[in-house]
C-alpha cells in the first residue's frame, strides 16, 4: 500500500544507505509522504544524484524555481531547462536564459543559450532572444531559433490567410440572401436616402 509512514521510513533508510536509485524508485511508485520536506533534506545533501532528487520533488510539487536555482548551482543546466520548460512560465524561462547569456558561473554559456532557446521554444519572447544574443554576440547561436520562428509565424499568416478567405467567400454566398429579408422592399438604408438628396 501507499502509506505515509512506511513511504517516509523507507525513504529515510534509501538516504540514509545513500542508495540514489532506490530514492528515485520509491518516489516514482508512492507518493503518500511529506515531499517538500524530503527535498529540503536532499537539498544538503552532499551527492549530487540527491539533490537532483530534490530538484525532481520541487517540480512535482510545482516550486520551479526553487528547482531551477537548486540545479543551477549544481550546474545541472539541462535540469534547470527542463524545469523552466515544465514551469509554463515566461519569467522562469526569459530569468535562466538571460542567466545563460550573463553568469560567469556558467563556463558553456553559449551551448547553454542555444539549448534554453530550444527546450523553452514555446516560452520565450522574440525580442527578448534578440536582444540577448546581439548584447552578447549569440547571434549565430541564436540563428536556428530565429529561422524555425519565421517558419512559425509564415505558417500561421498563411493559415490565418486561408481563414480570412474561406469567411469572405462564405459572407458572399450569404451576402444577396441577407439583403432581401433585412430590406424586403429595398428601399430606405443609406442607399435610398442618398439617391433622394440632392447636390447640396
Amino acid at each position: 500500500g501507499d502509506v505515509s509512514q512506511v513511504n517516509e521510513a523507507l525513504n529515510e533508510l534509501l538516504v540514509e544507505e545513500e542508495d540514489v536509485d532506490g530514492l528515485r524508485s520509491s518516489i516514482e511508485h508512492y507518493d503518500n509522504f511529506d515531499q517538500i520536506a524530503l527535498a529540503q533534506k536532499l537539498e544538503h545533501h552532499h551527492l549530487i544524484q540527491m539533490r537532483r532528487i530534490a530538484a525532481t520533488l520541487y517540480n512535482k510539487n510545482g516550486r520551479f524555481k526553487q528547482s531551477i536555482e537548486l540545479s543551477k548551482k549544481d550546474g545541472m543546466f539541462t535540469d534547470a531547462m527542463e524545469s523552466a520548460r515544465e514551469s509554463g512560465s515566461r519569467d522562469l524561462a526569459e530569468g535562466l536564459l538571460r542567466y545563460f547569456a550573463t553568469s560567469e558561473d556558467v563556463p558553456c554559456g553559449r551551448e547553454c543559450f542555444s539549448a534554453c532557446l530550444y527546450t523553452c521554444y514555446e516560452l520565450l519572447r522574440p525580442d527578448v532572444v534578440m536582444e540577448l544574443a546581439w548584447k552578447k554576440g549569440y547571434m549565430d547561436f541564436a540563428m536556428p531559433y530565429m529561422i524555425q520562428l519565421m517558419r512559425d509565424y509564415s505558417n500561421r499568416i498563411e493559415s490565418l490567410e486561408k481563414k480570412t478567405e474561406s469567411l469572405a467567400e462564405d459572407k458572399e454566398k450569404s451576402a444577396p440572401n441577407d439583403f432581401v429579408e433585412s430590406n424586403p422592399i429595398g428601399l430606405g438604408g443609406p442607399g435610398g436616402h442618398l439617391a433622394l438628396m440632392g447636390p447640396g
